[in-house]
């Protein structure tokens, strides 16, 4: 965290009635919210430790000794619900819990979003409740910008989280899934340089409303991954994304299994013409993307119009990968 943002939570932290100057708290909140939201789990742990999020308080009495006194944070949150954001990262459930009940309006960047998608996935079960009822109330309000950057961050990975049922997953899907936060997502995977952006497509497949972006993302994608998984999908007409793993069993005598990832797939809504998919696909400017086109093209082999003269340019190609697969279709033309 930026310094002066640590500073002022420290101050919040140290005072004994946690009652700091109401702009101390609003600067504190528009700091933290300009922070990525993908550092949210790390920025909780840093934001309680500073501002000393946890239920009791050493203070030294007159006598010299030291005892433990609760934290007036109730009373706080009762007073000011912009202090529920900051308290989405206490330590003590009961107060996640009170801060996600005291929530009402939806939050104002992606960093408070994600604090609020986390608790769907908390480890008290009472807070994901509340977490679930917080997200039904607010996320039908937030702006499809700060959902999409929010889904560039999570779509990665949330799907491995284990303490979360299938409502709290409905009620994410639900945000990630509207057709305006997809529009915003399709776009930020069209423009995008850096990152996973093309295993947050394959997440994103899940939600139908992507299907009608697949063919500009097959085209203008920047990042030859995306272009390449949507040209996929296309031809295939089909999307698949990861759910989860199981174990397979290897040798059951000796018990050895190992873990295998487990996929969901669907039939998308597009109908492109397979043959023109081919086409853009081999004239693409990255082997990625090609080698997707070409092993189409193998499977289409011995009905694909002008076949001879693709060939031809492909045993040209400067990529290894594609001349070894034009060098199979030499060899098996007509099998």
């Amino acid at each position: 965290m930026p310094p002066a943002v640590r500073d002022a939570l420290e101050k919040l932290g140290t005072s004994r009635d946690r009652n700091p100057a109401s702009f101390d708290l609003h600067d504190i909140l528009i700091s933290l919210s300009e922070l990525p939201p993908e550092r949210a789990a790390q920025a909780g742990r840093e934001i309680a430790s500073a501002a000393q999020l946890w239920p009791y308080q050493q203070v030294r009495s007159w006598i010299g000794g030291v005892r433990s006194r609760p934290r007036p944070d109730l009373e706080i949150l009762e007073k000011d619900a912009n202090s529920a954001w900051l308290f989405l990262f206490h330590h003590s459930g009961f107060m996640r819990e009170s801060a996600l009940n005291a929530i009402r309006l939806p939050p104002i960047s992606p960093f408070f979003l994600s604090a609020i998608i986390l608790r769907l996935n908390d480890w008290v079960e009472p807070v994901r409740v509340a977490a679930t009822k917080c997200a039904m109330r607010v996320f039908p309000s937030v702006g499809p910008a700060t959902a999409a950057d929010t889904a560039l961050a999570f779509l990665r990975h949330h799907w491995t989280w284990g303490r979360w049922q299938e409502d709290e997953h409905a009620v994410l899907d639900g945000l990630f899934g509207r057709a305006d936060v997809i529009t915003v997502l399709a776009d930020r995977l069209t423009g995008g340089t850096a990152g996973a952006l093309a295993t947050c497509l394959r997440h994103a497949l899940q939600y139908p409303a992507i299907d009608e972006h697949l063919s500009l993302l097959a085209s203008n994608a920047t990042q030859p991954a995306v272009r390449a998984t949507a040209l996929q999908c296309l031809i295939s007409r089909k999307a698949s994304w990861p759910v989860g793993y199981q174990y397979q069993w290897i040798d059951k005598i000796y018990g050895v299994q190992k873990r295998v990832p487990v996929a969901r797939d669907r039939e998308i809504s597009v109908q492109t013409p397979v043959e023109q998919l081919i086409r853009n696909g081999i004239a693409d400017g990255s082997p990625m993307v090609r080698r997707v086109a070409v092993d189409a093209l193998i499977a289409n082999r011995q009905t694909f119009p002008g076949i001879d003269l693709i060939v031809a340019s492909l045993l040209r190609d400067r990529s290894p990968s594609i001349r070894e697969r034009a060098d199979f279709l030499v060899r098996h033309r007509t099998d």
